[in-house]
């Protein structure tokens, strides 16, 4: 199963301001695709975290 993030309009762009990072940074964290260096693990915890809280909503993929 394949879990993502689906965010409501515009909001992905206030999560590259927030963090600072360019969009494909922000698409890989909340379709779970992540580097493996432990800088790019954190950062993307903390966009999903965030996405979360800013109404984006997760969901399952089969």
């Amino acid at each position: 199963m394949r879990k993502f993030i689906k965010m409501p309009h515009g909001k992905s762009q206030e999560l590259e301001k927030l963090f600072g990072c360019s969009a494909p940074i922000v698409r890989e964290a909340l379709n779970y695709k992540v580097k493996k260096e432990p800088e790019a693990i954190k950062l993307a915890r903390k966009i999903r975290k965030a996405a979360l809280e800013m109404g984006g909503i997760e969901f399952e993929k089969k």
